[in-house]
């Protein structure tokens, strides 16, 4: 049989491995020393197809489940699905990528098996079954595969810690450990620092401040749950570090803010860009400085403007060099939109902007009267807020919005967003209409996107599935 190219392999290895939520701590632990010692190291995660199956109800559905059973009955007798996968991600540059899987073995003749009847030989090599192809080897016992796709594949080393960690001489990072350990079909970890590190462009490395997530982990992991799918993405690492990333604005204006409860959109932004400006000075003096040659190579040809230039060109206004944020505002941004009862008319818009910018507040408000001349504004020394295209009936804004506690704060009502939609975009408004409504917030080192579907008594993503397969039948 013609051998699987490097391309389709790792996707293939993720599905077979990954069946279920449970945890092997002996493969946890394995994975873990693995990515604590590998230098190169960018990320590592786990993923549990099986889990997902088990969610989604996938194999009930007509012809595509029946494609996931078959797969997934095919490899039951040689890969133990209680287990996650573990995955690892190395970069030496850009052009030098690998991936390393872990998994469990169930049987080993099955395995062998497996991958001989999909064109592998397999060599036998002190007790240790070994397989290659191109850019990928297989090496794997009666315990444990592991799987490395990339380039400069150093097969004896690989051998050689492949025996170190199966010999419990391994040790694993706490913080990669706590990654790992989160209770989550899916989970992925990176180090930014180390990512930031692959960057290409010498000169925009040389101005963006890498120290600030040095020994710093960044965790993103999914939960699908009943009427609901929950993205938590947090920051792992010493107290003290941690509180460098938290980057609130502990103004009091923003415990003022109140919205209706049957709000359509509301939107906060509680930042402290003065702190943002400091740390950060060098990257911003270095998109000035582009913006600006972008700006004089246009000018010196004669070129029409376009959209893009526009837009840089009113940043140019407004903002400064030496204050690129805190000369437009102080961080503090509040809107929120209820359905507008009067018909034909967008919905009702009360906002707040605290800046000492007086230009740019004139600019603001000339603006917003181009769009609704009944617009009421007001503008003082640190502010400028207002209501956009009043509704006749009477907002009552009653309930706390939670914007003086996070640093980011949106929430969409996906419900109106989809009756926009349908008189516009149908196409669209098919992705749209299983949703109800989705919520954003950011606070220390804890951000998390949450999406509501409408059926709050089914696994969001059972229901998901369900929906959008209707789309192709």
């Amino acid at each position: 049989m013609k051998k699987l190219s490097l391309l389709l392999l790792l996707p293939t290895f993720l599905f077979i491995f990954s069946c279920n939520k449970k945890s092997s701590n002996q493969l946890e632990t394995i994975a873990a020393s693995y990515f604590d010692t590998q230098t190169d190291i960018i990320g590592f995660g786990k993923i549990s197809i099986g889990q997902i199956n088990d969610l989604s109800k996938i194999e009930n559905v007509p012809v595509f489940g029946s494609m996931v059973k078959g797969e997934l009955g095919s490899v039951k007798s040689c890969i133990d699905i209680d287990n996650y996968i573990y995955f690892g991600v190395e970069g030496k540059t850009q052009d030098d990528i690998s991936a390393t899987a872990f998994a469990t073995v169930k049987n080993l003749d099955s395995l062998n098996n497996y991958l001989k009847e999909r064109g592998y030989t397999i060599e036998k090599k002190n007790n240790l079954n070994i397989a290659e192809e191109d850019e990928l080897i297989f090496i794997f016992d009666k315990d444990l595969i592991a799987v490395k796709a990339g380039k400069n594949q150093e097969k004896e080393a690989f051998i050689k810690t492949f025996k170190t960690l199966k010999d419990g001489k391994g040790a694993a990072n706490k913080d990669i450990l706590k990654a790992l350990q989160k209770e989550a079909p899916i989970a992925i970890a990176l180090f930014p620092s180390k990512a930031y590190n692959l960057n290409q462009d010498e000169e925009l490395k040389a101005v963006m401040s890498g120290d600030l997530y040095d020994g710093i982990l960044q965790c993103i992991d999914i939960q699908f749950l009943n009427g609901k799918i929950e993205l938590t993405n947090e920051f792992i690492g010493e107290k003290d570090k941690l509180a460098k990333l938290d980057f609130i604005n502990h103004s009091k204006e923003t415990k003022a803010f109140k919205i209706s409860g049957k709000d359509i959109l509301t939107l906060a932004l509680n930042v402290d860009f003065a702190r943002i400006e400091k740390e950060n000075k060098k990257l911003f003096d270095f998109f000035f400085s582009k913006m600006n040659d972008e700006m004089d190579a246009y000018a010196d040809l004669g070129v029409r403007k376009t959209k893009n230039d526009e837009i840089i060109e009113t940043i140019n206004k407004f903002s400064s060099k030496d204050h690129p944020l805190t000369n437009i505002s102080n961080g503090i941004f509040f809107i929120t939109a209820d359905a507008n009862k009067e018909n034909g008319k967008p919905p009702h818009i009360k906002f707040y902007l605290g800046s000492n910018n007086t230009e740019l507040k004139n600019y603001l408000r000339d603006l917003i009267k181009s769009w609704d001349k009944l617009a009421q504004i007001t503008i003082t020394k640190s502010t400028i807020e207002g209501t956009i295209f009043k509704s006749p009936e009477q907002i009552n804004y009653t309930e706390n919005s939670g914007a003086s506690d996070n640093v980011f704060k949106l929430y969409v009502d996906m419900d109106y967003v989809t009756s926009i939609l349908q008189k516009s975009d149908e196409k669209s408004a098919v992705f749209t209409r299983p949703l109800k409504d989705v919520d954003i917030y950011s606070k220390g080192n804890v951000s998390k996107l949450i999406i509501h579907t409408k059926d709050p008594n089914t696994n969001a993503l059972e229901y998901l599935v369900k929906e959008y397969m209707k789309m192709g039948s």
